[in-house]
């Protein structure tokens, strides 16, 4: 007796159990789903009888039979892969957890009752239970290295993702090493093989993707290097987790840049229109992160980050070349009777009058965090709902000193941008109102701490320049 699906979609035949039947693939997923609910059928002819207690139609996949020994076959009835979507859609509307999530937990072995248990609430915080394991990329960053600590510190076991170099890009990192909830990978967001074999053997509860040529100025010069860390890096992550993972929880870090010139304040729903190579890649990794919660049920979010900044932030970004330059002045002054010395270099500088909504980098890691708690995906804006000038930046980090930052600063042609973004101030109203986010430390206070910081790390190196 041969039997021969019709379905174009089920071309290929299978062997049955040894008994000279030819079944098409999709009764494999039928008996694998039967196994993963702990119901695998004594007969095979109980399928009809499944099928209707179960509510699945037979007309998903078309059987037709051939004439054998004389006589016709019996058509057979099968629970298909869309009858499972349908059963596993139902389920993840009863319970409020992710498709991908319940799949990745009946695949796993899970019983079906634990499958569709949302975890539980601590009792003194009303947070999560926590015993999960969590993938960073980027974690040697000042946002990774920020979050890597949130994490830790509410039970996480954190892995985090780095790429090998022949110098130490761990500095901010330093005082996790060594921890046995904290584990450093080598790897690189651009090798699709090694992140498929990171994920698989990982299989994190959650996944923060926030590795990233992140310097404007620096896409303007290599933007084919940039696309391919933020755009192609981003799907190299989101196919790993479909393909391995597909339980895993996703955040992307976008940014602000994306909307451009469009007039503030910006929302989630206000325009973006690009304006240099950085703001293309991420309005690309922005748009993947849609399609794969829309197409394939992943649980992926992406926060659009308004900057934010931090003692840990780069030496190329321009907050902290400014609260560098003033830390090395600050020191010159002690050395010279308080007064700066006549022969002070200048601070060059680009666009002074271009309006950014600065936040402190730790406020905005626990909007990422907050993000992934939440029953369904979405995208939030993270940012204060103020904006503020580089000038004004520059006189906040010298009124310390008492002096006029316009006696030290020199405009350079060179630091003006090809396409330069004017004015960015962002709108948090759904990230307040839904996740319940909203930043702590103000403008001034993010000022005053990275000059702060600043000038007693050039004491430190001072004093060890001296004891040499």
């Amino acid at each position: 007796m041969l039997q021969r699906c019709t379905n174009p979609k089920c071309p290929d035949y299978h062997r049955y159990g040894g008994r000279g039947i030819n079944v098409c693939r999709r009764w494999r997923k039928f008996e694998n789903f039967l196994r993963d609910m702990g119901e695998p059928p004594s007969d095979r002819h109980q399928i009809d009888r499944i099928n209707n207690d179960m509510g699945y139609r037979s007309s998903n996949c078309r059987w037709v039979t051939r004439r054998t020994n004389g006589r016709n076959t019996r058509r057979n009835r099968l629970l298909t892969h869309k009858g499972r979507s349908q059963r596993l859609a139902a389920w993840a509307k009863e319970t409020g957890i992710n498709v991908g999530t319940i799949h990745s937990r009946l695949k796993a072995g899970w019983p079906v009752e634990r499958a569709l248990t949302k975890p539980g609430r601590n009792e003194r915080g009303g947070e999560r239970v926590m015993n999960r394991s969590v993938l960073l990329t980027g974690v040697n960053g000042q946002d990774g290295s920020f979050l890597a600590e949130l994490l830790l510190e509410k039970g996480y076991r954190a892995h985090g993702l780095i790429r090998r170099s022949s110098t130490v890009t761990t500095e901010r990192i330093a005082h996790l090493i060594g921890r046995p909830d904290f584990e450093l990978i080598a790897g690189d967001v651009t090798d699709a093989t090694g992140l498929l074999r990171i994920i698989k053997r990982i299989q994190p509860d959650e996944v923060y993707n926030l590795a990233a040529q992140s310097c404007v100025g620096t896409s303007f010069e290599t933007p084919a290097a940039t696309f391919e860390v933020n755009a192609l890096g981003t799907l190299n992550v989101l196919e790993a987790i479909r393909a391995e993972s597909p339980g895993s929880r996703f955040y992307q870090a976008s940014t602000s840049e994306l909307f451009g010139n469009s007039p503030p304040p910006q929302h989630e729903h206000t325009p973006m229109i690009p304006r240099s190579p950085y703001a293309v890649a991420k309005l690309a990794a922005h748009s993947l992160v849609r399609l794969y919660r829309e197409a394939y049920g992943i649980f992926a979010c992406a926060g659009i980050l308004f900057n934010h900044e931090s003692p840990r932030r780069g030496a190329e970004f321009v907050t902290r070349k400014i609260t560098m330059y003033v830390a090395r002045l600050a020191m010159a002054m002690e050395n010279n009777a308080g007064d700066p010395p006549s022969n002070w270099p200048k601070l060059n500088l680009g666009n002074l009058d271009a309006k950014r909504d600065w936040s402190f980098a730790g406020d905005v890691v626990r909007g990422m965090w907050l993000m992934l708690q939440q029953d369904q995906p979405d995208d939030f804006v993270l940012a204060s709902g103020e904006s503020h000038s580089v000038r004004e930046f520059l006189e906040l980090a010298f009124k310390p000193l008492g002096l006029d930052y316009r006696d030290f600063v020199r405009i350079d042609p060179a630091f003006f941008r090809p396409a330069e973004v004017n004015y960015l101030c962002g709108d948090a109203t759904k990230a307040r109102e839904v996740i319940g986010w909203s930043p702590q430390v103000s403008f001034e206070e993010l000022v005053t701490r990275m000059v702060e910081s600043d000038v007693a790390r050039e004491r430190d190196c001072r004093g060890l320049r001296f004891a040499s």
